[in-house]
């Protein structure tokens, strides 16, 4: 991972065009894109992580077959 002032994140980069970007506040991670750049597009996936920690736990319902 190194630093990217421009990303304001670290960048991991998986091949020439592709690269992943993590966000860190607090020493957590609160984000990460995936960024493909082509010969004349860009396309870019976001997830984002918020409140981490400060939400209570979810049960999700019982689904029948």
């Amino acid at each position: 991972m190194v630093w990217s002032d421009e990303e304001k994140g670290y960048v991991v980069n998986v091949k020439e065009g592709y690269y992943f970007v993590f966000k860190f506040v607090d020493n957590r991670l609160v984000g990460m894109s995936s960024v493909y750049e082509g010969d004349e597009s860009q396309i870019t996936g976001k997830v984002i992580f918020y409140d981490f920690g400060k939400v209570p736990e979810i049960t999700l319902p019982e689904i029948s077959e």
